[in-house]
């Protein structure tokens, strides 16, 4: 496994996930600090309620963060792609694990324990700007989801959420309009806290309007701004 300060810096920076890009020299420095680990498709990089957190960077390959309830429903948090990083909140916080992190593919990652991160972040400012943004962006994105379960319709809290998943890993192909989403209906219904018949029945919906199309785990959001008018109107 090699990749370079440069390559994991355009990573992080194409995935937008910041508001101003992480230097090469931070990067630099959290590869430094960190080792580097691939796991199988399938294979369980990270368990829900580890009493020491770690801080990971994703460099190829997608991975699924996801939580269950008691009785074994699943909350899938977020699908993760390369440049992406998750671990900040129990890294800087001291608390356990929040969510079991699953290889939906075959990835690579960079993991940089709790101590190392905390240290990193008095050490270099341009870390500690980016960990902070990180976390505000997270927290509004938290508040977002509470107030959708709160007083969203269904159709609004998939529409969110479909067109959040095309921003952050949506897929555009030449010559297809609109973007396309790895994702699967089943999939869906833990996003959003509902059944998954009930979930089964809005996105052929949705088809119908034109807004969107459906395909064996792959989702095409068709028209992204009338996708956009659903969540406009919420209710």
């Amino acid at each position: 496994m090699s990749w370079s300060a440069a390559e994991v810096t355009n990573l992080i920076a194409n995935r937008n996930i910041l508001k101003h890009p992480l230097p090469q020299s931070a990067v630099a420095a959290l590869m430094e600090r960190g080792s580097f680990k691939a796991f199988t498709k399938g294979a369980l990089i990270l368990q829900r309620g580890e009493q020491e957190p770690r801080f990971f960077v994703l460099f190829k390959g997608t991975a699924r963060l996801s939580a269950h309830t008691a009785s074994g429903r699943e909350f899938l948090s977020i699908f993760v792609e390369p440049g992406n990083f998750w671990g900040v909140h129990p890294c800087l916080d001291g608390v356990k694990e929040s969510h079991d992190a699953i290889a939906e593919t075959d990835v690579e990652v960079l993991v940089v324990s709790a101590q190392a991160l905390r240290d990193l972040m008095w050490e270099n400012r341009d870390i500690q700007e980016a960990l902070v943004g990180f976390l505000c962006q997270r927290f509004r994105m938290a508040l977002d989801v509470a107030e959708q379960f709160a007083t969203w319709s269904p159709k609004a809290r998939l529409a969110w959420r479909l067109l959040s998943m095309a921003r952050t890993h949506g897929i555009s192909n030449p010559g297809k309009p609109g973007i396309e989403i790895q994702v699967s209906q089943e999939d869906l219904a833990p996003m959003i806290n509902l059944s998954r018949q009930r979930t089964n029945i809005l996105p052929k919906s949705m088809e119908r309007e034109g807004r969107m199309h459906l395909d064996y785990c792959r989702i095409g959001v068709r028209d992204p701004e009338a996708m956009q008018a659903i969540p406009n109107d919420p209710t």
